[in-house]
């Protein structure tokens, strides 16, 4: 008789595989998506001197994130801030909301160029580049000594980005560009603390028709009344910068600059 040993063994055997449960196969999942924790702003305390006299100040540099409606994140804006840290009473203190023009510029100009405590030392002349290395000075021209003063990179400008799953073309139209930097110039003052402070824009070159857009986004959007709006070599009127056939108005701008040079 044939040895059955190995048939009874093949039995059970396959019994045993089909009397165990299977176990679900496991699917890739793609890991959950790490929340990018925003970087804490960096804060600093110096002083400079204006008008013969020094000012103490605190100086912030960051970025502030823009939300969407539904809470998730739009954009990120860079900016940089002044505050004299001698006020007594921040409600009687000015705040200049700065930037430059372009399209398409930070405000680096108007920063270490123009009013910002620290600016980039120059020849006299200001015709002629600066030999390296370039060296910051005290800038004793600024007017941090009247006012706070945050300087603002717009949207693809400066280290000012779009967030994730966000189109930087999203903020590059003129009334995209006034809705986020509105945006901006709310969250910084209501986290600051200064909605009864005087408020200001001051705007460079195209900065100025950003200013303009503000002037009554702010005030419609969100009741946010300025105390006034300082144009720098501003641009309102794009017909003031060509000549164009039967258009003379540059002529009679340009006039009283050829003048004055002769």
């Amino acid at each position: 008789m044939p040895d059955m040993k190995p048939v009874f063994l093949l039995l059970i055997l396959t019994a045993a595989s089909f009397s165990q449960p299977k176990q679900e196969e496991k699917k890739d999942e793609p890991a959950p998506a790490k929340e990018e924790k925003a970087q804490a702003p960096v804060i600093r305390e110096n002083t400079v001197k204006i008008d013969g006299k020094t000012v103490p100040y605190k100086v912030t540099t960051g970025k502030l994130q823009l939300k969407k409606d539904d809470g998730k994140p739009s954009a990120s804006i860079f900016h940089v801030s002044y505050e004299r840290t001698d006020t007594k009473d921040v409600t009687a203190r000015p705040v200049v909301f700065c930037f430059n023009g372009g399209p398409g510029s930070s405000a680096v100009w108007l920063h270490l160029g123009g009013i910002g405590p620290r600016r980039v030392e120059l020849p006299g002349d200001g015709t002629t580049a600066p030999k390296p290395p370039v060296k910051l000075i005290e800038n004793t021209y600024s007017i941090l000594d009247v006012a706070d003063l945050v300087f603002i990179d717009p949207v693809t400008t400066g280290y000012s980005r779009a967030e994730k799953d966000t189109k930087p073309n999203e903020f590059h139209g003129v009334d995209e560009d006034v809705k986020s930097v509105g945006d901006f110039i709310r969250r910084w003052v209501t986290e600051n603390n200064r909605w009864a402070s005087p408020k200001f824009l001051l705007g460079e070159s195209y900065g100025g028709v950003r200013a303009a857009g503000l002037s009554d986004h702010l005030q419609s959007r969100y009741g946010m009344s300025l105390n006034g709006v300082i144009m720098l070599s501003t641009l309102l009127d794009f017909r003031t910068l060509q000549t164009n056939q039967g258009d003379s108005l540059s002529y009679s701008v340009f006039l009283p600059a050829f003048t004055g040079a002769a």
